[in-house]
């Protein structure tokens, strides 16, 4: 899911549901961002691509999500991504007691 209220032009947020042993929900947190002319993944050390000039990330809305790459040599590609909208968290509606 994306994490729309986080990301930006230069970084993506995306959050993935997850739950541990005793059924409690988390969310685990992954960051897409370019540095050293490298498109990388946190959660470690990770590079997914490399002699890149710049990244650029739009979102048409909080579930599409788009990357324009630009290569050093001059080449762009434009990827659109599909992702599942952020739910919200129950407990914000409901009334203070």
């Amino acid at each position: 899911m994306l994490d729309i209220k986080h990301s930006d032009v230069k970084r993506a947020i995306l959050k993935q549901k997850k739950k541990d042993e005793e059924n409690k929900v988390y969310y685990e947190t992954y960051s897409f961002y370019e540095r050293k002319g490298q498109l990388r993944m946190s959660q470690g050390y990770m590079p997914l691509m490399m002699n890149l000039r710049t990244v650029y990330f739009s979102y048409v809305n909080k579930d599409v999500m788009k990357m324009k790459i630009v290569e050093r040599d001059g080449r762009c590609s434009i990827l659109a991504f599909k992702l599942k909208e952020m739910e919200k968290d129950k407990r914000a509606n409901e009334p203070k007691k």
